[in-house]
């Protein structure tokens, strides 16, 4: 436990010091320190045992074993059934450039860090970059130990996102196809550009939130049936139909504490709306409903969550470390604040990784 905290609050200080670089113009010494707080937790993440994170020995060892005595196409056609070919292709470059699967681990980690990282500091006008990678530490960092390739695209769509914002089409839409090429459910993540074009297109954002939420309900309500018209024509693999088809979870206490982990955000956000007028954070904010709305159908169906992952790294990573204005009265309220966010998170991540140990991350084991 200790290893990860460390490696975190030395990032976190990095970044912090680094947004205060990138305020007062001083881009060479905030590039250093952003670069630093990028590869510690990559470094911490590719020099881990296989059996930190589930799916480490579920596919990417196995992957990475069958690509060191296979050639490309006979790789690709091995693992097809259960590995995008975007995730095939890095494994495969990487095992046969270095025959070392702690690289994989590392680069896995690197890619994840550098999009998340650049999502942090395109939103920097918005939230404080440190508050931000905090939340990702503590709420997505040992999940992405786990669900490595999906991990991957949802920081690729993050950076995605920024893009789309800017009015960058084309990058944002090739960052999207190089995303579904790693994970196919990151076709889930389309609504969040229409929802970026329709709240930026239309005014009133007050009066469209309901017809919006509305939307979502009906969504969340018809999501079997969608899901099964996108397997069936062959869009997605069959799996995420069996993430539908009523797998019943046996971990439900975990899912309702998440589900008040979320209300408690997106309460305080409410109430930070009444002195917050920024229509981008109002945008993310609408993400994190969206993921909210969609979750609790995973009390009854174990990994329909994955589906609306996207949308809680998004909200998550702009909507609480936003927050930290809601308590701007004094220096006493500010101090204070801050520490109540990051309090709870770290509850969550300790009950969460640590003493539930969800996703099979703790204890940490290096790979020697």
């Amino acid at each position: 436990m200790i290893t990860y905290l460390i490696v975190f609050f030395i990032s976190v200080l990095f970044t912090y010091q680094a947004q205060k670089y990138f305020d007062h113009s001083q881009k060479r010494k905030g590039l250093a320190l952003s670069i630093l707080a990028v590869l510690l937790p990559s470094i911490l993440a590719g020099l881990r045992n296989t059996s930190v994170g589930t799916d480490v020995e579920f596919y990417a060892f196995p992957a990475f074993n069958e690509a060191l005595k296979s050639n490309y196409f006979e790789f690709i056609r091995s693992t097809s059934s259960y590995l995008e070919i975007g995730y095939s292709t890095f494994i495969f470059v990487i095992a046969k450039l270095t025959d070392s699967f702690q690289m994989v681990l590392f680069a896995t980690h690197l890619i994840i860090m550098i999009f998340v990282y650049r999502f942090i500091y395109e939103n920097r006008k918005e939230v404080p970059m440190y508050m931000a990678l905090l939340v990702f530490f503590l709420f997505f960092y040992n999940l992405t130990l786990n669900i490595m390739r999906q991990g991957i695209a949802i920081a690729i769509i993050l950076y995605s996102l920024v893009l789309f914002e800017n009015r960058k089409y084309l990058k944002a839409a090739i960052l999207f196809l190089i995303a579904f090429l790693f994970h196919k459910s990151i076709l889930f993540a389309i609504p969040m550009f229409l929802l970026i074009v329709i709240i930026r297109k239309i005014s009133g954002y007050q009066r469209l939130t309901f017809f919006i939420n509305v939307f979502l309900i009906a969504l969340a309500v018809s999501s079997n049936a969608i899901i099964l018209f996108l397997t069936k024509n062959g869009i997605i693999p069959s799996r995420y139909y069996y993430y539908f088809s009523g797998y019943q979870s046996e971990v439900v206490d975990y899912k309702v504490f998440e589900t008040t982990f979320k209300l408690l955000w997106i309460v305080m956000y409410m109430l930070y709306q009444r002195i917050n007028h920024s229509q981008k954070l109002n945008i993310y904010f609408e993400f994190l409903l969206v993921d909210f709305i969609l979750f609790p159908i995973s009390y009854t169906i174990t990994n329909a969550y994955r589906l609306s992952l996207a949308y809680a790294a998004a909200g998550m990573l702009t909507v609480v470390p936003s927050l930290v204005k809601l308590f701007k009265k004094n220096q006493l309220g500010i101090v204070g604040g801050r520490m109540f966010i990051i309090a709870v998170l770290t509850f969550y991540w300790y009950w969460m990784y640590i003493h539930h140990g969800y996703g099979e991350t703790y204890p940490y084991e290096l790979f020697i």
